[in-house]
């Protein structure tokens, strides 16, 4: 049995692993510190002393991974990768800090390298990062690779190439012939220049002319513009305000719900300067805008936290500005974006109800209860709505016949993952824990499944002849097999 030789009392909680070299022990510490000690076996010394600690101005409560070099030399990946020099009585540490972002595994070496893994705090993937540990005066990194980044955007350009935009802001250009064998992906052809210390997840959008937005929060919020083949046509300084919906295209420029305003921005040479629309004021404050829709080049439709539902209308005089044309006070907050559909407006509310309005008065036309509250969607397929509540079930309504319901498809408890794809009149259906469905469209029989093995995240695109899925880590699948007509043998559903 063990017996204890000594006992120093830390300022923290021991968590992580220790490393100990020679004589010197490193011991990590909750609250991002780190201590370190010499130990020894002459019973002439104290068996452990301690030589100093440090800890880090702003810390964080997750993981810290260690390293130690000859010399006295460490290093730490805790919310960054420091190095310290260990003295005789004190920790030195330097102060160039590389690689911010959350340690994720354990650092590795070899020779004068250090092999890095961290998580961002705007993304789930790992970013992997070779270091030179004793550059001087400060460590050099060489290459990163980005693993398991899901996408933001899967769609085809007007060059032919499918464009992949990931979480971390990757540019990929797939083209159809890299995806008739399994493989990866390494060259990226484009890159968002994202600000230092972005905590909030990526968003974007795809405009009506093909193009697409993509945009980040504080510190330091901008929004860029992709043209249609996929490389970045306009960055825009949003001056320290961040969007608080998505931005709506319009003929007289980009509109930027800002706090307390709607901005109209990446306007064309010789436009001139546009007015803003200022948000309404409810008890001495601004209302923020939580929803924005495109109905058409010369309209949208926003809606305030309030439940003002507004479709604003872009005029040039007498000077540019958006006019509201006309407002709906909704009785229920909004569970998902209006869905613009064959000249209407289709809203899920979250008192389990599917309104159908007009899109020019927002007048109610119809209006149907649902069996619970809406989970996704609602899409637009020909006369039909669907839309999925109480993440369990797919429902199909007649627009055309007061929204009766035609079909319900059971989700099995799982959601469905992007809109649904209509190929040949039948409807392909993806559900975020990996199943696939092939149905036929008019009834909602289910004619085959299969499971992919991976949640996925993105709906089902059509990419010339092929149809993919994606999932959460990036990955593409190639799913036109199921268009295909069961083996023998083969039963139903399977």
């Amino acid at each position: 049995q063990l017996a204890p030789v000594a006992e120093v009392r830390v300022p923290g909680h021991v968590r992580d692993r220790s490393m100990l070299r020679g004589r010197d022990l490193f011991v990590p510490l909750s609250g991002e510190r780190l201590a370190a000690f010499t130990v020894s076996d002459d019973p002439n010394h104290d068996a452990l002393t301690t030589v100093g600690t440090h800890q880090v101005e702003t810390p964080h409560a997750g993981a810290m991974h260690l390293a130690v070099g000859p010399g006295g030399l460490l290093w730490m990946a805790s919310s960054k990768l420091q190095r310290f020099q260990l003295t005789t009585d004190s920790i030195k540490v330097d102060p160039n800090r590389i690689a911010n972002g959350l340690s994720s595994q354990p650092l590795q070496s070899i020779g004068s390298q250090l092999f890095v893994g961290r998580r961002l705090s705007h993304s789930a993937s790992v970013v992997f990062t070779r270091v030179e540990r004793n550059a001087e005066p400060q460590m050099i990194t060489h290459w990163r690779t980005v693993v398991g980044s899901g996408l933001l955007q899967c769609l085809p350009m007007s060059n032919g190439l499918l464009l992949c935009l990931t979480e971390t802001g990757g540019l990929f250009h797939v083209r159809a012939n890299e995806l008739d064998a399994a493989g990866f992906k390494f060259n990226v052809e484009g890159e968002l220049r994202l600000p230092p210390g972005l905590t909030a997840p990526l968003d974007s959008s795809r405009f009506a002319d093909g193009r697409v937005a993509v945009w980040c929060g504080l510190p330091e919020p901008r929004m860029w513009i992709l043209n249609t083949v996929g490389t970045i046509e306009q960055e825009i300084d949003l001056q320290k305000e961040a969007l608080e919906a998505a931005p709506v295209l319009t003929e007289g420029g980009i509109v930027a719900p800002l706090p307390g305003r709607l901005k109209l921005v990446a306007r064309s040479s010789g436009q001139g300067p546009a007015r803003e629309f200022p948000a309404p004021v409810e008890g001495g404050k601004k209302r923020r805008w939580t929803r924005t829709v495109s109905i058409d080049s010369k309209h949208l439709l926003v809606l305030d936290d309030g439940g003002d539902l507004v479709r604003l209308q872009y005029r040039t005089t007498p000077a540019p500005h958006l006019y509201p044309v006309s407002t709906l006070k909704l009785a229920a907050p909004l569970d998902r974006v209006p869905l613009v559909h064959q000249d209407r407006v289709v809203l899920a509310t979250s008192d389990g109800k599917l309104q159908v309005l007009g899109a020019l008065d927002l007048q109610v036309a119809v209006s149907a209860d649902l069996p619970a509250a809406a989970t996704a969607g609602p899409w637009g397929i020909e006369n039909r709505i669907l839309v999925e509540v109480g993440q369990k079930e797919l429902l199909c309504l007649d627009l055309s016949n007061n929204l009766k319901v035609l079909w319900t498809l059971q989700t099995g408890g799982n959601s469905v993952a992007g809109a649904p794809l209509v190929v040949d009149g039948q409807l392909l259906v993806a559900l975020d824990n990996g199943r696939v469905m092939f149905v036929q469209l008019a009834d909602g029989k289910l004619n085959r499944s299969v499971e992919l093995g991976q949640p996925l995240a993105l709906g089902p695109r059509a990419f010339g002849k092929k149809i993919l899925v994606t999932s959460i880590d990036g990955t593409l699948y190639r799913i036109e097999s199921l268009l295909k007509p069961p083996a023998a043998g083969d039963s139903e559903g399977e």
